[in-house]
C-alpha cells in the first residue's frame, strides 16, 4: 500500500513536472512569437517612418525650389537671388576676389507687350532668360530674374575684362537672335550695368547693386543696347548720376 501511494506520488510527481515543462514551453513560444510580431510590426512601422520621411523630406524640398524660382522664366528668383549674392559677396570680400554684379533690362519691353500683347511678352522673357543663361560658363555664376523684365546675374571672382566679355557675349546672343512667339516674330536687345571689384571691409552688396543699376541706367541713356562697367574704385566717381534722366524702358 505505501509502495503504491509512492509510486503515485512519483508518477504525479513527473505528470505535474512534465505538465510545467509543457506550459513553460508554451509560454517561452508566445513570448517568443509575441516577440517576432512586435519585432515585425516595429520593422513595418520604421520603415513607413522612413518613408513618410523621405516623403515629406522631398516635399519640402519641392516647395523649397518652388519658392526660389520664378515660375515664368524658371530662373531662380530674386529671393534666392539676394540670399546667394549676400554669402559669394562675404566670401569674395574675406579672401580679397573680385566679384561682379550684370544687371540686364530688355529695352522697350512695353512696346513688346502693347504691340503683340502679354503672352508674347512672356514668351519674349523665357526666350532672353533661355539665350542670357545660354552664355554662363561657371557653375558658380548664379542668373535669376529679378523683377519685371530686369535680371541679375553674380560672377563671383571675376574681373572687369571677365564681366565685361560675358556681358557683351549677353548682349549679343539676344541681339543677334530673333524672338519667335506664336503671334509675331520680332528683336529686342538688352541694356546692361555693371559693377565689378574686390569687395571692401566695411562695404555692403546693396552699394554695389546699387551701383550696377547706376551703370544700367548709363546703358540706357547712352542709347541702349549695350554695356557700361563700373570699378568698385569708380564709385564715389559715379554717385551723382541721376537715375531720374532714362526710364528703364
Amino acid at each position: 500500500m505505501q509502495i503504491g501511494s509512492v509510486l503515485e506520488a512519483v508518477l504525479l510527481s513527473f505528470a505535474m513536472a512534465e505538465r510545467i515543462n509543457v506550459e513553460r514551453k508554451l509560454r517561452f513560444a508566445a513570448q517568443d512569437e509575441a516577440l517576432q510580431v512586435t519585432r515585425r510590426l516595429n520593422g513595418e512601422l520604421e520603415q513607413r517612418v522612413r518613408e513618410r520621411t523621405l516623403e515629406l523630406e522631398k516635399l519640402n524640398s519641392r516647395l523649397e525650389e518652388m519658392s526660389n524660382t520664378d515660375q515664368l522664366t524658371k530662373l531662380k528668383n530674386r529671393r534666392y537671388m539676394e540670399n546667394v549674392m549676400q554669402k559669394e559677396w562675404a566670401r569674395c570680400m574675406r579672401y580679397k576676389r573680385d566679384f561682379a554684379i550684370l544687371m540686364l533690362d530688355v529695352d522697350f519691353f512695353k512696346r513688346v507687350n502693347d504691340e503683340y500683347g502679354h503672352p508674347a511678352g512672356d514668351a519674349c522673357l523665357k526666350l532672353v532668360a533661355e539665350r542670357v543663361n545660354d552664355c554662363i560658363r561657371w557653375p558658380s555664376d548664379q542668373l535669376a530674374r529679378y523683377g519685371g523684365e530686369e535680371f541679375c546675374l553674380i560672377l563671383p571672382e571675376t574681373g572687369a575684362e571677365g564681366a565685361r566679355v560675358v556681358a557683351e557675349r549677353i548682349r549679343k546672343a539676344v541681339a543677334a537672335n530673333p524672338i519667335e512667339t506664336d503671334s509675331a516674330t520680332f528683336n529686342v536687345t538688352v541694356s546692361i550695368g555693371v559693377c565689378v571689384g574686390v569687395p571692401p571691409q566695411g562695404g555692403s552688396v546693396e552699394a554695389m547693386l546699387k551701383s550696377s543699376d547706376l551703370a544700367l541706367y548709363q546703358s540706357k541713356e547712352n542709347g541702349r543696347n549695350r554695356v557700361t562697367l563700373y570699378r568698385q574704385d569708380q564709385l564715389g566717381n559715379v554717385a551723382h548720376l541721376s537715375m531720374g534722366r532714362a526710364s528703364k524702358e
